[in-house]
């Protein structure tokens, strides 16, 4: 089966065997083997890209997966072929409206105390940039950016405890001039 994978805003082929854990990534032109493994419920995984070892949390969110690796929360879309083909279809028949500025809500991830915030509202961040510390279970979790764009609210203030999901701040994406 092929399947599109996108994370955030770049897309990758990837086909794969039902029952079978490994996989193959289409870069380009280019293809190279990947696995992932797990217990299954689980949400602490280990991918095997190749050569390259990575270990990650995955958890799905509504109809969407949200992969945390090395400090970075990146939303994850998977798509069939034939629902993929059928969204390009409807984008091109679909009227063209003009382009508006989105947001992007941002939540923790699990329940904390948010430590310190490096953001205020307004204000123009890129993506990787550093926007809060989580404290949680003993330890500092450094929370960036996803994409870029300008601050629109905080949801949440330094010091205050924070629940899996509860929203931290949005994001107003788009046309930032």
């Amino acid at each position: 089966m092929r399947f599109t994978v996108a994370i955030g805003y770049r897309e990758i082929e990837l086909e794969a065997n039902p029952g079978n854990p490994s996989a193959t990534v289409c870069w380009g032109s280019g293809e190279q083997p990947v696995r992932l493994e797990g217990q299954p419920g689980s949400k602490v995984y280990i991918l095997r890209l190749g050569e390259q070892t990575h270990r990650m949390a995955i958890m799905k969110v509504g109809s969407e997966y949200l992969i945390q690796w090395r400090g970075h929360d990146f939303p994850v879309r998977v798509e069939r072929g034939v629902a993929r083909r059928y969204r390009a279809l409807l984008q091109k028949t679909a009227p063209r409206l003009p382009k508006e500025p989105t947001a992007h809500m941002l939540t923790s991830h699990m329940p904390g105390l948010i430590g310190k915030l490096f953001i205020r509202e307004g204000q123009r961040i890129e993506a990787g940039e550093r926007l809060w510390v989580l404290e949680a279970m003993k330890m500092e979790n450094e929370i960036k950016a996803p994409v870029p764009g300008v601050v629109e609210k905080i949801h949440a203030q330094e010091g205050t405890q924070v629940e899996k999901g509860q929203p931290v701040c949005t994001i107003r994406l788009g046309d930032l001039s």
